[in-house]
């Protein structure tokens, strides 16, 4: 990637944060429950309340794909509305941020990488691995798993894996 290029996306990535607040307060307000609203305090729980949200709502804004990867396995992924996932992600982000600590980050120096391009946190307690936003939104709605985001941020807290259990709900 070009030096100039390299700066434009790093560039853009400042804004993103910059905007942060305004964005998080944009997203909220969207959210047409006002029970729902009130509950997004930042807080584990209110991690449950999005995940439950987003769930209730995927008709709205996600469109599910499916497809065979091999013997018969078939994987989903939902595929969000650009502003509903930016919202998300940010609060999601934010709530790992306000309650493990760290900072947001984006790598463009490893374009193998998954996270490649993507924001994500770096620096939370525990932490062990990259960690972002982005993929949970699809994995929520596919498992339709609301405490998914809850149960990844209480490991952090503990130190320990993520889940004990495998993923996929029968």
């Amino acid at each position: 990637m070009k030096k100039s290029e390299l700066k434009e996306k790093e560039d853009s990535f400042q804004y993103w944060l910059f905007e942060m607040d305004d964005a998080l307060e944009a997203f909220v307000a969207s959210i047409a429950e006002t029970e729902i609203r009130e509950k997004l305090d930042f807080s584990k729980e209110s991690l449950v309340v999005l995940g439950e949200w987003l769930i209730a709502h995927q008709s709205e804004f996600a469109e599910i794909e499916e497809y065979t990867i091999f013997d018969g396995f078939v994987q989903r992924t939902a595929k969000l509305d650009k502003h509903v996932l930016d919202g998300f992600v940010r609060y999601a982000g934010e709530t790992f941020r306000k309650n493990l600590g760290g900072k947001w980050m984006i790598d463009y120096s490893t374009p193998k990488n998954i996270y490649y391009g993507l924001p994500q946190l770096k620096g939370m307690k525990n932490q062990h691995v990259q960690f972002s936003p982005y993929p949970a939104a699809s994995a929520i709605i596919t498992r339709k798993d609301a405490e998914l985001l809850k149960k990844i941020l209480e490991a952090h807290e503990k130190g320990g894996p993520a889940l004990k259990k495998p993923i996929r709900k029968k």
